[in-house]
């Protein structure tokens, strides 16, 4: 990724601000309470059962958790859940306690169930169902743990489950709400997306306060924008001739 800070020999520096605003523990007097990022389109899909694009993918995984996340070497490691493994084709799932979605609502082991029958539904049509070919079916064993039972072994499994939980049920209106560390607050269709840090996020302490997203297709629009500070960040997406 590269990222670029109100003058485009700062790229370096925008990175790591970016990256120290998303991060958790303890904030640095000069860390900005709002950071304004510009893009060129808009993301695709706000609901993790349907997006594809990296746009999408970055959001989501502010909004979004999933029962498993992938450590700094690409591995496996709890996030929404811990699990044991019951065998070749059996695993366990147990739920942290204390999680709840944006709209204040307690996330269940349903609200996993419903999330990946949900995928494996073809009347949904998620471009993620075919990852989830080997799933025989998921289940609700009591309120904070539900299993899966695979088809026949499939050793990336884990690393699949990386997907955000929806809450079951969900029919809007809008995306549906997350656990994450931010909750989207107001959407301006193909113009604007503004988030806020969720205060019930049941985990470390977030940085930043609000995340502003301005969609901007124009390049030179967002080289001025960048220059006269109306924007903190542009991603990967100023063409040399304008640096």
């Amino acid at each position: 990724m590269i990222a670029r800070l109100r003058t485009p020999r700062r790229a370096a520096v925008a990175a790591l601000l970016l990256a120290a605003a998303l991060a958790c523990g303890r904030r640095p007097a000069a860390l900005p309470d709002t950071l304004t990022l510009a893009v060129a389109t808009a993301p695709t899909s706000l609901d993790p059962r349907l997006a594809t694009d990296t746009l999408s993918g970055r959001l989501l995984r502010l909004t979004h958790r999933g029962l498993v996340r992938l450590d700094d070497h690409l591995r496996p490691a709890p996030d929404l859940a811990t699990w044991e493994r019951l065998g070749p084709t059996r695993y366990r799932f147990h739920l942290r306690p204390g999680v709840t979605f944006h709209d204040g609502r307690p996330l269940t082991a349903a609200d996993v169930v419903a999330t990946y029958r949900s995928l494996l539904d073809p009347a949904l049509a998620s471009p993620h169902r075919g990852i989830m070919e080997p799933v025989a079916a998921v289940e609700a064993v009591d309120p904070r743990t539900v299993e899966f039972r695979l088809r026949h072994p499939f050793a990336p499994f884990l690393a699949s489950l990386t997907l955000g939980i929806c809450p079951a049920g969900w029919s809007g209106p809008g995306p549906p709400p997350g656990a994450g560390p931010f909750r989207l607050v107001r959407r301006v269709r193909d113009q604007e997306l503004d988030y806020e840090r969720f205060p019930g996020y049941a985990g470390p302490p977030v940085r930043l306060a609000r995340l502003r997203v301005r969609i901007l297709p124009d390049a030179t629009v967002r080289a001025l924008e960048l220059e006269r500070g109306g924007v903190d960040l542009v991603i990967n997406d100023l063409p040399p001739e304008l640096l």
